[in-house]
């Protein structure tokens, strides 16, 4: 059917003809059946990472446009067809030209034919979809004027075009009949609004023909946690088995549809665990420092399963309540199975609820913030490890099967010089070859301290730790290492009840880490450190530099600190990592894959694609640009995720010394980015199971609903817990990576360190 077929059609469903359609078996549960249809990216270099994130379905803006406007388009080929152009975008804007303009139809068949693009196209099984949303086309496009044979002849030429790419076309409906003479019955594809009387209607008539099709349901276009799970009940609702799927066009991450949807489709974890730690962003900002204050949660998860393979895991979380009392919560979880029904939309996984186990009182409550947890196995006793910002830490025997927290040893480390606020962080691992009764601590805080003096303002430190001494005295090992002199650190004072803010994560280096290919290294006997701070921070503001920075530190467990690095380089500005506050960093060895992974969360930060981003006058087409344009505003209550290798993250940090811009990209498949949830004190905990990497979060949820275009989670008053198993980000492949890194690291060398 030639595209001067589609003389009525107002949309064109283009289907790539890959993978198969074919049903080897129905569904457990009609959750199993829901997903999203990413909507409104027309910047194809988001491609790559939604298709990575779990993206099958598609809808892309052909917007129209005279040969003037197309002249000055870099995507479109030049000089530009009298007969005009289609671009790659919703409403023109004044963005919409120059340099970091839309793409067009030419761009997306070029994405197409791209060899490096085929196996995320073909893969998984499932084929993929793309809707062509037409605008900007003449109001009678048949009636043979220069406008509409301009029109036809371009969508004719791109039909033409995408033959030799084994694409094929198929026209969605417009209204609700059969009229053979309005053309209606050949409308296959269900595309609808949020019209919810319509849908009902359709719901309860089993989708009249469009239950019989071999094509998913698609209901366009909400944002907010609530709107989606209204629309998908009307499916669940309607008890029928439409097993190609029923989705939800979605302008936001993969990421945060799945959440929102996780207590319909069972595909991730999205739960309030506490009814006591809200906050509303309509409370003034004084009352809202005092609330929050002391008020951060803090999470860890412990692997209990027999096998040791991640398959049950305790998770842990302490916090302070309305009253300032020291509470914990704990939850046994499992990872995620397949889904049993092959052909589930991503991801085609189940996770069981999390299931609680205790929530008391802290037994050794402290005054001081809580600000770090960790959790760790030695000689068959199982540990908790709480750190306080006045340095102080507590170590607790975990109960895993009835969840509860029994005091076993208190510490107190050398207080960090600011008091109000200060950053401090401690977490406890168990490293191989170690002796069997001594565990490794690591400390990263702000201020002076006595070996590196005043000039260092970020830093951390390297602990051993016999766990059969009584009481348990962390003894320090080798030099403390500055991870940042940058002064802008020291700004902790300007603005009352800000600070510097300080997460670290902690994994054994592997032979693939930065920190074991080092020659001074021989063998894996390193840490692989992750220090993540926030430069000043006003609570649940923004505006005051929310700005996040990462450093790498490879702690030498051999010659005690004399090997110690730091990428990025110390003295100078650090690059911003993300835009945001409150960072919460994990870092995680992953054997199977022989990689380490790392994880970060923080508040307050940019949303790149929303409803308004993609489809209205205010729209930035090009997303990937975001941050060079200075487009990166951060949001009150916008929490964002990054994940990635260890060997990756070491790459971006040393080529990120003394560059501007921030490192994060949405549009980077190497190194994940994107929106999850919204609300604040973000912390995270990551755990391998028998599927991949599972992220265990906890925040602070909001008591109202956002007052930003990101999508709104339904408001909990109190804190909520966020679970959900990572995509795989796209692996550095090079016969010389190693060499390459290998070389960075020894001209980095050069740099003082210490």
């Amino acid at each position: 059917m030639a595209a001067s077929g589609l003389c009525r059609a107002a949309v064109l469903l283009l289907l790539a003809c890959s993978g198969s359609l074919a049903q080897t078996n129905a569904p457990t549960s009609l959750g199993s059946l829901l997903g999203w249809q990413q909507h409104g990216w027309d910047d194809l270099r988001e491609w790559r990472v939604s298709m990575l994130k779990g993206s099958w379905i598609f809808k892309l803006d052909f917007n129209y446009q005279p040969e003037e406007y197309c002249s000055r388009q870099k995507h479109v080929p030049q000089p530009a067809d009298p007969r005009g152009c289609m671009l790659l975008i919703h409403t023109p804007t004044e963005f919409s030209v120059g340099k970091n303009g839309p793409h067009s139809s030419t761009s997306l068949l070029q994405w197409l034919a791209t060899p490096s693009n085929a196996p995320l196209i073909t893969a998984p099984a499932r084929r993929k979809y793309i809707a062509l949303r037409f605008y900007s086309f003449p109001a009678t496009p048949c009636d043979g004027s220069p406008n509409s044979n301009n029109w036809l002849s371009l969508a004719d030429d791109f039909y033409a075009a995408s033959n030799p790419l084994s694409i094929c076309f198929h026209t969605s409906f417009r209204v609700f009949d059969n009229n053979v003479t309005n053309y209606d019955n050949r409308y296959q594809v269900f595309n609808r609004g949020e019209l919810l009387p319509q849908l009902r209607d359709m719901a309860n008539n089993t989708w009249y023909k469009f239950g019989a099709s071999e094509y998913p349901l698609v209901v366009y276009e909400p944002s907010d946690e609530a709107a989606v799970n209204i629309i998908q009940d009307i499916f669940l609702g309607s008890n029928f088995n439409h097993t190609p799927g029923y989705v939800t066009a979605f302008n936001n991450d993969p990421v945060m549809h799945t959440l929102y949807s996780a207590s319909r489709s069972h595909k991730a974890i999205h739960a309030a665990i506490t009814a006591d730690q809200g906050f509303n962003i309509s409370t003034t900002v004084s009352l809202r420092n005092l609330a929050l204050r002391f008020a951060w949660p803090q999470v860890a998860t412990l692997d209990v399963s027999a096998a040791g393979d991640g398959s049950s895991f305790v998770v842990v979380t302490v916090y302070r309540d309305n009253a300032q009392n020291a509470k914990y919560i704990t939850h046994r979880g499992s990872g995620p199975v397949p889904d049993a029904f092959i052909n589930a939309p991503p991801p085609a996984i189940v996770f069981s609820n999390y299931t609680q186990l205790t929530q008391a009182a802290l037994p050794t409550p402290t005054a001081a913030r809580i600000s770090s947890i960790s959790a760790f196995t030695l000689m068959g006793v199982s540990y908790v490890l709480v750190g306080d910002d006045a340095g102080g830490g507590q170590l607790l025997t975990l109960d895993t099967i009835g969840g509860a927290l029994t005091p076993f040893s208190a510490f107190k480390l050398p207080a960090p010089a600011q008091a109000l606020y200060a950053g401090n962080a401690l977490h406890a691992i168990v490293v191989p070859n170690a002796a069997p009764n001594m565990v490794s601590m690591v400390q990263a805080t702000t201020g002076s301290t006595h070996a590196l003096g005043p000039v260092c303002t970020v830093w951390s430190q390297l602990y051993n730790m016999n766990m059969t001494a009584a009481p348990v005295v962390p003894v320090a090992f080798g030099l403390p290492i500055c991870v940042s002199s940058w002064s802008g650190a020291t700004k902790i004072k300007v603005i009352t009840g800000t600070a510097v803010h300080v997460s670290v994560g902690v994994a054994v280096a592997l032979p693939s880490s930065r920190c074991s290919m080092s020659p001074v290294y021989g063998e894996t006997f390193a840490l692989e450190t992750y220090v993540a701070y926030s430069n000043r921070f006003g609570f649940n503001q923004v505006g005051m530099g929310s700005e996040v920075f990462l450093a790498q530190v490879c702690m030498d467990l051999q010659f005690g600190g004399a090997s110690n690095t730091v990428q990025p380089t110390p003295a100078i500005r650090p690059p911003v990592f993300t835009v945001g506050d409150f960072p919460s960093v994990a870092a995680l060895t992953v054997p199977a894959t022989n990689t380490t992974t790392v994880m970060m969360v923080s508040t307050n930060g940019f949303c790149p694609n929303s409803f308004l981003r993609d489809d209205t006058p205010t729209g930035y087409p090009q997303m990937c640009d975001a941050y060079s344009r200075g487009y990166g505003t951060p949001q009150v209550g916008v929490m964002t995720y990054v994940h990635t290798s260890g060997l990756e993250m070491s790459r971006r940090l040393i080529k990120g010394n003394g560059r501007k811009g921030v490192l994060t990209n949405v549009c980077d498949d190497k190194m994940l980015h994107g929106n999850y949830d919204q609300g604040y004190q973000p912390t995270i905990s990551i755990i391998n199971t028998p599927l991949g990497v599972v992220a265990n979060e906890v925040h602070a949820g909001l008591a109202s609903l956002a007052q930003n275009d990101c999508g709104s989670p339904v408001p909990v008053d109190g804190l909520v817990l966020d679970a959900w198993l990572l995509a795989t980000p796209a692996v550095y492949k090079s016969k010389t990576a190693y060499k390459r890194i290998a070389a960075l690291i020894s001209d980095a060398a050069t740099n003082p360190m210490i």
